[in-house]
C-alpha cells in the first residue's frame, strides 16, 4: 500500500516541531491534523481505511522522532484517535 499522501502530509507537520519531543507528540500530531488539515485527513481516509492511516501516522511519527514506546495513552486530545503510543 502506498500513502505518499500521509508521508508528505506528516513530513509537513513534523518539520514545524521542535524538539525534545513531548510524550504526546503523536497525540499532537494527530490534533495538528484535526485543527489544519481535516479535509486533507479526510480524503486520504477515504482511500484507505482510517485504522491502517492512523497507525501509518503513528509509526511515522516513532520513526521520525527516533524514540521508543514507553506507553500507551486511551485518552488523546484528538478526536480522530482513540489511544496512543506514548514516546521518550
Amino acid at each position: 500500500m502506498e500513502l505518499f499522501e500521509v508521508d508528505a502530509l506528516i513530513d509537513e507537520i513534523m518539520t514545524r516541531r521542535r524538539r525534545p519531543y513531548p510524550r504526546d507528540i503523536t497525540d499532537q500530531v494527530f490534533l495538528e491534523i484535526q485543527k489544519n488539515y481535516s479535509s486533507r485527513y479526510e480524503n486520504i481516509i477515504a482511500q484507505y481505511d482510517s485504522r491502517v492511516v492512523n497507525q501509518y501516522i503513528g509509526r511515522l511519527v516513532k520513526s521520525i522522532t527516533h524514540l521508543e514506546t514507553k506507553g500507551r495513552n486511551n485518552k488523546p486530545k484528538s478526536k480522530l484517535i482513540q489511544s496512543y503510543s506514548e514516546l521518550g
